[in-house]
């Protein structure tokens, strides 16, 4: 596995030397805020994702999440060679994050960029009475920055879910705002054992391929 996001890695060097020097177009750059934006927002929470995700902060990157999240793994990826399901919920997320942002992941840094296509949609609620939720999606590049300049680069389309935090508001009574579904998608992927999509890059750092290699023995 290790090997197939290696060779993918050289396929996007030149195009991730390019962007580093880019910032996020989500929000605010981590760099240049104290701390995270309270999640006051569809757009806050989603620039408190992405900058958590790049500091490698498992616990403010799980905040941004519902308690019912689900992520929906790449389209491409639950089929044919080392198969993923087609999505976990909030409990394999949390060991997802945190093994992969722990200091023994061998990970030296991660950069996102989040390039909205559209305006966001609205999805009315299940129920009446029940809040509407909104979609967000972007045009995404995540890396991820291993010792010995090595680079594993992922271009997909990222669709966020953002709906109000129930059970959640802040001092002042405003309202906070959470990550229900990130689906993770890309035609240009489908069946590539060369191009690593982020469903690969999360399922080889978070251990998932371990723990099912290890099921299997």
């Amino acid at each position: 596995m290790l090997q197939s996001l290696m060779r993918a890695s050289v396929l996007f060097v030149t195009a991730g030397l390019v962007a580093v020097g880019c910032s996020s177009t989500t929000g605010p750059d981590p760099a240049d805020v104290p701390g995270y934006p309270e999640r006051t927002s569809p757009e806050n929470v989603i620039a408190k994702f992405e900058a958590a995700y790049e500091a490698m902060d498992a616990e403010e990157y799980l905040d941004c999440l519902s308690e019912d999240f689900v992520f929906f793994v790449n389209p491409g990826d639950t089929q044919g060679w080392q198969p993923l399901p087609e999505s976990w919920d909030r409990a394999v997320e949390d060991t997802v994050a945190w093994r992969m942002f722990r200091e023994s992941s061998g990970i030296d840094s991660i950069r996102v960029w989040m390039t909205p296509e559209g305006d966001p949609e609205e999805v009315p609620g299940q129920g009446p009475g029940d809040p509407s939720s909104w979609r967000y999606t972007y045009d995404a590049t995540v890396s991820v920055h291993l010792p010995q300049d090595i680079w594993f680069y992922a271009d997909c389309r990222a669709v966020l879910i953002v709906r109000p935090d129930a059970d959640d508001l802040v001092r002042d009574g405003r309202q906070l705002w959470e990550i229900a579904e990130h689906h993770d998608f890309d035609e240009s992927l489908r069946g590539s054992r060369e191009m690593p999509s982020w469903s690969r890059i999360k399922a080889y750092f978070g251990g998932l391929y371990d723990e099912r290699n290890a099921r299997r023995e």
